[in-house]
């Protein structure tokens, strides 16, 4: 509040409003933060510090609101010409250049004329290096920067003082004539107006700490190996149930990067293990402690990838249920090794749950390795398998709350509107397709596990190509230009790079389709450079609006997965690399011969090329590539097209425009025969394609085809009384479940499958998930690794997510 005045951001860049409409602004600016007092503003960029006057503001914005408006045009205008000289291969370059120089001069002049205008309301102005926080104190700025922390006069500017820090100085607190900065490695910083000769530095100081050896107490150095060697387990988090004296965790702390969290239910007992652990420098680094139930623990399902006790050591029980352990024990490998002394027996009698052993030696340890959730799927390539069904047939039921959030953020993940890829999951662990390269994270905890840059994999516009990543087993491959990246899902090690086989003589080929089922190992033959890679503001005009061009590929062919030894090619006319599918020991495609398809000389084409005349629909053996039929179809798509298999129907879906609206026509084959069983259409939004309307994916769920906003049944084609509206703005597709639909309505919204008209409910209200398919539901959870990337809308936070039903 200023002068009785409301002074607010509402969520445009650069502005800030102020007045009892909510409607003028007070000042508009390309910065990072503003301090109003009295009749100045003073205005933070990361490269300089402005005062102006605002009560002058209304004044100039008037004046300057003109100017403002031809500047913006024109640099959109050039922004657009530049990425079209980098990106569009078919543009005039010397035509584009003048183009560039003229709208660059027409800039400078329209420059000049506002930068005379705004000068008039600028009190004074200072450049400065990077600036992370501003606070004004008296007739005092103080600025956070980057190792230094400086003083402004706030009348004139002037810097009064600078001074060196540990850090980005992120905090400023003023207050008792005392300026304290915290900074992003951790460091306090307190100055005074005084002079210090010698300033304190105030740091802990850690202290060797030694475990118990006498003949009465645990060897806890010697469990803790054991502890770990049977578990394989070092990394993640590891919960110490009944903590006692925290020595256990030490021991374990010492041999493992395991975050460690121990549990007491006797306040004194933690606060003895705290000051116990504080020497070392590990608690709230490495170890944490706290109070709480032992019998009704206060952590989430499934967290813990190791869970071990203290307090069993000295007992032959402990407070924990077996079942409760069982809870909070991560699927997929998750691990309890509990050491008793004398035994676990009378403890184990309680336990419901099957697979508990006991092994023995100096103790006797009760070991259970939890397998996978009960009716969890999996989501292992782009549509969630290589049959294209965009159901990972999880099973789980909500209401559901949040598992975790953090890691990764924005920083290393592609634009939303470039529209990537979605993540993938397999045996408790999310693979998250970031720029040119992949992060991994445990799915139920979200420890980092590991990352690997992949140079040239990065793929846009995956709704008109196919995914460059897919997992099995125990491995991931990644597509990149010519080669095939072969790397263990445990630790990122790169097995082996498999190379496109090279079929045309002369030409060169990249490796476009990319899919893993049993042994094998699937792939395609693309143009070098078809595949849309370069991030620009052009990536919505390539991909969104009528008659964009899909990836196309001459080839295909299967290797085995393990070695990269070739099994077999196939070689005719041309296919899109989203019109493939596997199932059912068969490979399924569309293949197009007429004149234009044959005629491709970049590898990217339009729908209705290549639906003109008739297409082929062929299915080959997915283990020799022996074609078993093939049937001549006419398509009538112009805008999009995919293929999916499932119970032995084949599902085509595509659009094109009729009149001022865009429709969907869905075709499903018998996959054994190859003859039509029926087909069905219905008319869509308006013609353009602005927002997504023309390339909504199919779900396929059990019998029943979801097809935005409605559902076909799939072995009749008959429409199902069921309309889904999307609850908010966005233009993803959906994503689904045994039980629910996923996509976006303005937040990550949830869909039952119930008859009649849905809008769904958002799972969370603070953030967006991306532009295409970002929300998988797999391993028990739903997962939304970060996607907004980009987005400069008001969602407050940009993070990547879990949740897991309540019950």
């Amino acid at each position: 509040m200023q002068d009785d005045q409301p002074i607010f951001v509402p969520g445009k860049l650069g502005e800030v409003r102020a007045d009892k409409d909510f409607e003028n602004p007070v000042v508009t600016y390309s910065g990072e933060q503003v301090i109003v007092h009295g009749t100045i503003s003073f205005l933070r960029s990361d490269s300089q510090i402005t005062a102006v006057y605002r009560n002058q503001f209304n004044d100039i914005h008037r004046d300057t609101e003109k100017l403002r408006k031809q500047r913006g045009e024109l640099a959109e205008k050039l922004w657009d010409l530049r990425e079209q000289r980098k990106i569009r291969r078919d543009s005039n370059p010397e035509k584009v250049d003048q183009e560039i120089d003229r709208t660059i001069e027409k800039l400078a002049e329209l420059d000049q004329a506002l930068d005379g205008r705004n000068r008039s309301g600028i009190k004074w102005q200072r450049r400065i290096d990077d600036s992370y926080a501003m606070i004004l104190a008296g007739s005092v700025l103080f600025l956070g920067g980057d190792n230094v922390v400086t003083a402004l006069s706030a009348e004139d500017g002037r810097v009064l003082w600078k001074n060196a820090i540990h850090g980005k100085g992120y905090g400023l607190a003023a207050a008792n004539q005392r300026l304290v900065v915290s900074t992003d490695l951790g460091t306090l910083h307190s100055f005074s107006f005084s002079k210090t000769i010698r300033p304190k530095v105030i740091e802990q100081k850690q202290k060797s700490v030694v475990l118990s050896s006498t003949p009465s107490s645990p060897d806890y150095a010697k469990i803790a190996d054991r502890l770990l060697n049977e578990s394989g387990i070092r990394e993640g988090y590891c919960l110490v149930l009944g903590n006692g004296s925290a020595e256990l965790a030490l021991a374990l702390a010492r041999r493992s990067n395991l975050k460690i969290v121990g549990i007491d239910d006797d306040p004194a007992r933690t606060a003895a293990a705290r000051a116990f652990l504080h020497p070392t420098g590990l608690l709230g680094k490495q170890i944490s402690v706290r109070t709480g139930d032992l019998r009704h623990l206060p952590f989430s399902h499934y967290f813990a990838n190791l869970i071990v006790s203290e307090q069993a050591l000295t007992s032959d029980a402990i407070a924990t249920p077996p079942d409760e352990v069982l809870r909070v024990l991560r699927p997929f490998g998750g691990k309890a090794v509990l050491a008793f002394q004398p035994g676990p027996s009378a403890w184990l009698e309680q336990a419901e749950a099957k697979g508990w052993r006991v092994d023995s030696d100096q103790y006797q340890y009760a070991v259970l390795t939890r397998g996978a959730v009960t009716g969890s799927g999996e989501w292992t390539h782009l549509y969630a398998d290589a049959a294209n069904t965009s159901c990972s047939k999880d099973e789980l039921r909500g209401p559901v709350q949040i598992q975790w959030f953090g890691q990764p953020g924005p920083h290393d993940i592609i634009n939303r509107h470039s529209r990537p890829m979605s993540p993938l999951f397999k045996d408790g662990r999310v693979f998250v397709p970031a720029n040119d390269k992949i992060i991994t994270v445990d799915a139920y905890n979200g420890a980092p596990l590991w990352e690997l840059a992949v140079p040239q994999s990065r793929r846009l516009g995956a709704l008109k190509d196919c995914g460059q990543m897919a997992v099995n087993d125990e491995a991931l491959y990644i597509a990149a230009q010519e080669r095939c990246w072969h790397i263990t899902t445990a630790t990122g090690e790169v097995i082996a790079k498999y190379t496109t086989p090279q079929l045309i003589q002369g030409q060169r080929r990249e490796w476009g389709y990319l899919a893993t089922v049993g042994d094998q190992l699937f792939g395609s033959g693309k143009r070098p450079g078809a595949s849309f890679r370069e991030m620009a503001r052009l990536n919505c005009d390539e991909l969104e609006g009528d008659f964009r061009e899909m990836i196309c590929s001459d080839y295909l062919f299967s290797m085995d997965r393990r070695n990269g030894g070739l099994k077999w090619t196939y070689q005719n006319g041309v296919l899109f690399n989203n019109t493939i599918a596997i199932g059912d020991g068969h490979l399924y495609l569309i293949e197009s011969r007429n004149a234009k398809a044959r005629s491709d000389n970049d590898g990217r084409m339009r729908v209705d090329f290549f639906c003109e005349g008739e297409n082929y629909l062929i299915k080959l053996d997915q283990y020799t590539g022996e074609k078993i039929w093939e049937k001549a179809f006419h398509f009538p798509y112009s805008q999009i097209m995919y293929l999916s298999y499932a119970r032995e129907k084949l599902l085509v879906v595509g659009s094109y425009n009729v009149g001022a609206n865009v429709h969907y026509g869905l075709f499903t084959f018998d996959s054994r025969s190859g003859d039509l069983v029926w087909q069905n259409s219905y008319k869509g939004d308006s013609i353009g394609g602005e927002h997504g309307e023309q390339w909504q994916h199919p779900v396929i769920i059990g019998d029943m085809i979801y097809q935005r906003p409605y559902a076909f049944d799939l072995n009749t084609g008959r429409q199902a009384n069921y309309v889904l509206h999307r609850g908010g703005g966005g233009c993803g597709g959906l994503s689904g479940s045994a039980h629910y639909l996923y996509g976006r309505g303005s937040n990550p919204r949830i869909y039952e499958l119930t008859e009649g008209e849905t809008s769904g409910a958002p799972l969370t209200q603070v953030s967006r998930p991306g532009c295409w398919i970002n929300i998988v539901a797999a391993g028990g959870l739903i997962l939304i690794p970060e996607s907004s990337s980009g987005c400069t809308c008001a969602y407050p936070i940009q993070t990547s997510i879990a949740l897991v039903p309540e019950s």
